[in-house]
């Protein structure tokens, strides 16, 4: 699965970060005839539309964002590092999660994005990928598409994970922090997709890739994924399936070798008086390997959310979810070892967000979190402990 390997966010420097700053803030006067907006809009909020694309002369949009926070974990963690968190990941420290500049053009029959970034988010989520002469985790997505009859599209190459409610851009989400959902399930693949209109309201979509969060092994086709998403007058909708890799060296009894699977459903909704609320579902089984053991684990996980719109520049969120997880005790030979997520069974989270719009482009994110596990396993500095407190305020800037 998507979970990621924690390591030292690798250190980009001032010069990358400049350019970032500087390809976001100048490029309007350049663009003439084209057509400027802001971001694309993320997964979570497509509508049924999204295959269609009717677009009477080509388009191109620009996307950029910029993110950055101060984080402070309650258990003063001695190497400054918060492991589960993304957007927040460093302890007591001013720090960028990501800058992002991007392209994006679609025409009648044609279409394709490459957004590119730097920070500690890609720099966490790429960090499994082996070394190779280009450093992938520059690119967050790279796509070329094109349509196929009147309401559906093929898309290829390197594209953003459909999964969950909550996208890689904090800028998308309700709050600041991830979800413990976010964190164990990809955050990209790279592959191709098919994705048909089925009605105004509705889209499906097939996809073919080479594994979770793995562009060296893409050219093995390994992973299917199959979604429905939509949105209606009483809210947005997705529901997903998709197989892990298939783990050759991994069998079962004389099986053969053994696939994952994952099911992943999420609905959110508007309510009277500005309050919105949303739900996820979430579980599957994987094959995964932990030294000379190999075990398979399952998993059920559940999220919910609720916002509140006090007024045009005020707005306050909350987010509760637990994440539960078991070994095969045929594989792992009667031992709860089959924990590939967290080295617990069982993980709550607790979330409450303020943010302020200081104008179109600008938000600033208060939040308080507190993580608990069935067992000791956050580092604090006086040893381990059973949950984690954080508080971050967050900055978010988007063309």
């Amino acid at each position: 699965m998507g979970t990621m390997k924690r390591s030292a966010p690798r250190v980009r420097g001032v010069t990358a970060v400049t350019i970032a700053l500087a390809a976001t803030m100048g490029p309007g006067a350049a663009l003439g005839a084209w057509r400027l907006s802001g971001p694309l809009t993320p997964p979570a909020d497509v509508t049924g539309t999204a295959a269609q694309a009717d677009v009477a002369s080509p388009v191109v949009e620009l996307d950029a964002t910029v993110e950055v926070y101060v984080a402070v974990d309650g258990n003063r963690p001695p190497d400054g590092q918060i492991p589960g968190l993304i957007y927040d990941s460093r302890h007591a420290e001013f720090a960028l999660s990501q800058a992002l500049f991007g392209v994006a053009s679609r025409g009648e029959d044609a279409r394709g994005a490459l957004r590119l970034w730097t920070g500690h988010v890609p720099a966490q989520i790429y960090a499994s990928e082996p070394r190779t002469h280009f450093d992938w985790s520059l690119v967050q997505e790279a796509t070329v598409g094109a349509r196929v009859g009147t309401t559906a599209w093929i898309d290829a190459g390197l594209l953003p994970s459909p999964l969950g409610f909550e996208q890689v851009q904090a800028r998308a989400n309700w709050l600041w922090s991830g979800s413990l959902l976010q964190v164990a399930t990809p955050f990209y693949l790279m592959g191709g997709r098919l994705q048909w209109a089925a009605s105004e309201n509705t889209t499906l979509e097939v996809g073919v890739y080479g594994g979770w969060n793995r562009i060296s092994a893409s050219n093995v086709p390994s992973t299917l994924l199959a979604r429905a998403f939509g949105s209606r007058s009483w809210g947005n909708w997705q529901l997903l399936i998709t197989t892990a890799p298939t783990r050759p060296d991994f069998s079962r009894a004389g099986t053969g070798a053994v696939r994952g699977w994952m099911v992943d459903g999420w609905l959110s909704a508007p309510l009277r008086s500005g309050f919105e609320v949303a739900l996820q579902v979430n579980g599957g089984v994987e094959a995964w390997r932990s030294g000379a053991d190999q075990r398979l684990a399952n998993w059920g996980a559940v999220n919910a959310w609720m916002r509140k719109t006090l007024d045009r520049h005020w707005q306050v969120a909350a987010r509760v979810g637990v994440f539960g997880q078991g070994g095969d005790s045929e594989v792992a030979r009667g031992v709860l070892l089959g924990r590939p997520f967290w080295p617990t069974s069982r993980i709550a989270e607790a979330a409450l967000a303020l943010q302020y719009r200081a104008s179109e482009g600008l938000m600033l994110r208060a939040e308080g979190r507190v993580d608990h596990a069935a067992d000791a396993i956050f580092v604090h500095a006086d040893g381990t402990a059973y949950q984690r407190p954080t508080v971050v305020l967050g900055a978010i800037w988007s063309l």
